[in-house]
């Protein structure tokens, strides 16, 4: 039978202390070593975003630029969790590589734009409404372009993802109205209306364009500021 996740995060942690990992820097030495377990290395990874140390971004970039896929992924949460400005820049490199029928290039991608929207950092909108706006580009990235500008209540921001609503594809519908609805875009309400009436259109793994376009006007309109008196 399998490991459950808890028994197997349990005995990597148990690894990591009878090799004497038991340290920031020690953490980051195993990140940097491109023979190590992976999974150590995914734990390690992880370990250092719970810790927040800035001093570790060299390290955990490292890990992003050349890890495989779930190392990239962890890497770019982590990069998220230490938030140093210094990690936005490669990322945005990451983010616009040219577009790529390979698989690990788009998760890197990918990941990219993830970690770009828990940075908040204001140099991002421009590189990631070119990925939202680009047509060549794969739905899976241009989907997580459109999660990542929610974090940014910019007017260039709240057009680009009012335009997304009438995207050819349906998850890119379905995350530009999440965007919409938590920049609570009121701007937003008549398009998001007409797609809770008439988009059915169901996105694997969640659900449909106008439920989340439903949960989106709800929540926009719980946040408009109701006059005195009324």
């Amino acid at each position: 039978m399998p490991e459950d996740l808890q028994t197997q995060a349990k005995r990597l942690i148990g690894r990591l202390l009878k090799m004497n990992l038991n340290s920031s820097e020690s953490l980051q030495s195993l990140m940097r070593d491109g023979e190590a377990d992976s999974k150590l290395r995914v734990l390690a990874c992880w370990l250092l975003g719970q810790l927040g140390d800035k001093q570790a971004v060299g390290a955990v970039l490292f890990a992003f630029r050349e890890g495989d896929v779930d190392l990239q992924w962890e890497a770019a949460k982590s990069l998220g969790l230490i938030a140093s400005k210094r990690a936005v820049k490669p990322l945005i490199v990451a983010l616009l590589h040219a577009p790529s029928a390979d698989k690990s290039s788009l998760e890197k991608r990918t990941a990219a734009a993830y970690a770009l929207g828990l940075l908040k950092d204001m140099r991002a909108i421009e590189p990631l409404v070119r990925v939202l706006n680009g047509k060549n580009e794969h739905p899976k990235l241009r989907s997580q372009a459109a999660e990542a500008l929610a974090n940014f209540n910019h007017p260039e921001v709240i057009d680009s993802l009012l335009k997304a609503l009438k995207d050819k594809e349906p998850e890119v519908r379905f995350w530009a109205v999440y965007a919409l609805g938590q920049l609570k875009a009121k701007k937003a309400l008549p398009v998001l209306k007409r797609l809770a009436e008439k988009d059915h259109t169901l996105v694997p793994n969640w659900w449909t364009v106008d439920r989340e376009a439903i949960n989106a006007i709800e929540y926009i309109n719980s946040h408009i500021d109701v006059p005195s008196g009324a």
